[in-house]
């Protein structure tokens, strides 16, 4: 008796340190797989922002006035709704 009690404890400790592993592996391969699509999106949001900007650029360069009355447009309303809550 003791010595298969003995024998089911050693087993059942063999088949915690297995699930142990690939649990351990499991997660490795998740972080792994996390990371790269971390990477891949930094990427891709890099990439828009310069076309964005470049973007932008060209259309600042093509209609200086509009830029200028849209950027004078937008400082006012910023100003104004920084202002109404600064009244509180």
């Amino acid at each position: 008796m003791r010595v298969t009690s003995m024998k089911s404890a050693i087993d059942a400790g063999q088949r915690a340190v297995q699930d142990f592993a690939s649990s351990k592996e499991a997660v490795s391969d998740a972080l792994v797989e996390g990371t790269a699509t971390m990477k891949k999106l930094w990427k891709q949001t890099c990439d828009r922002a310069d076309d964005l900007m470049y973007e932008a650029s060209r259309s600042i360069k093509r209609s200086p006035m509009r830029a200028m009355a849209v950027a004078l447009g937008a400082g006012a309303l910023l100003g104004l709704l920084i202002a109404k809550n600064g009244r509180r």
